[in-house]
C-alpha cells in the first residue's frame, strides 16, 4: 500500500493453519482391531454348550422325563425285533405306565412280537416274547377258528382261554393224535379240553382271502403244541374265554 508520505507498507495476513490434517488422522475409525484369539472363541463355545446341557438335564429331571423305547415301524405278530424297528423317545413318568427303558434296546433286539406292534406306540414288556418264539416257557401256536368256535365278541391279546377239542375224546383222533389221551395239561373224562388257562398272544381277524376265519395265537406248553396244532388243522378246535385280560 502507498501512503501519502511515499512509504510503502506491506501487510501480510496469516490465516491460522487448520488442524484438519491432524484431526483427520485422529478421527479415523479404528477398523484395524486384531481378531479374537481362537482359544477364547472355543472356550466361549464350550461354555455355552455346557450351560445348554446343564439346562436340559435340569429340565428333564424337573419334569420327570425318561428315555424309553417306541416302535419306529409296524411289527407283525411273531416277527423278531430288529434295531430298525425301535426308536427312543423322552416321556414324563406316569403312574401305571411301564414302558421298556431305552438302555434295554440290546436285550429287546432278537425278541419276538407277542402281539402286532404299531408304529408310534410305546414298547411294553408284555409286547415281547422270547427268542425262538417262546413266551414265559410256552410256545406260540396259531388256531384257525370259524364262527361258533370262539366267543361271539371274540378274544383279545392278554385274555386267558381254554383250547377245546370239538371231537369226542376217545372216539376220534385229530391228525393221527388221540386228543383225549392223558398228558400234562390235557383234561380227560370227556371234557375235550386240550390246554387249560392259556394266554392269548395275538388275534388275526378275517380278511378278504379268509372272510370267515379268525386266527388266534395262544401260548401253550411245549408238550401240547402237537395236539393244539393238529386240532386246528383238522378244524376240530375251539376256544372258550376264561377271563379277560387286564
Amino acid at each position: 500500500m502507498t501512503g501519502g508520505m511515499g512509504r510503502t507498507v506491506t501487510t501480510t495476513l496469516t490465516r491460522p493453519r487448520s488442524h484438519g490434517g491432524v484431526d483427520r488422522k485422529g478421527l479415523r475409525l479404528a477398523g484395524g482391531r486384531s481378531p479374537r484369539r481362537p482359544i477364547a472363541a472355543v472356550g466361549s463355545l464350550v461354555f455355552v454348550l455346557l450351560c445348554a446341557a446343564l439346562f436340559t438335564s435340569l429340565y428333564m429331571r424337573a419334569s420327570h422325563q425318561v428315555a424309553v423305547l417306541a416302535l419306529a415301524r409296524d411289527v407283525a405278530l411273531g416277527n423278531r425285533i430288529v434295531p430298525a424297528d425301535l426308536s427312543v423317545v423322552d416321556i414324563s413318568v406316569s403312574r401305571g405306565l411301564s414302558p421298556v427303558p431305552a438302555d434295554a434296546a440290546k436285550r429287546v433286539v432278537g425278541e419276538t412280537a407277542r402281539v402286532a406292534l404299531v408304529a408310534g406306540t410305546l414298547l411294553v414288556p408284555n409286547d415281547l416274547g422270547s427268542r425262538n418264539g417262546r413266551t414265559a416257557g410256552g410256545v406260540v401256536v396259531g388256531i384257525a377258528l370259524k364262527p361258533g368256535q370262539l366267543p361271539a365278541n371274540g378274544v383279545a391279546p392278554g385274555d386267558v382261554v381254554d383250547v377245546i377239542a370239538t371231537a369226542t375224546p376217545g372216539l376220534a383222533t385229530v391228525g393221527g393224535v388221540d386228543v383225549g389221551s392223558t398228558a400234562s395239561g390235557i383234561a380227560t373224562g370227556g371234557t375235550g379240553v386240550i390246554a387249560q388257562h392259556v394266554d392269548v398272544a395275538g388275534v388275526s381277524l378275517p380278511s378278504a382271502t379268509s372272510s370267515d376265519t379268525t386266527v388266534v395265537s395262544v401260548v401253550v406248553p411245549p408238550s401240547l403244541v402237537l395236539q393244539v396244532a393238529n386240532a386246528s388243522a383238522a378244524g376240530q378246535a375251539a376256544i372258550a374265554l376264561v377271563r379277560g385280560g387286564s
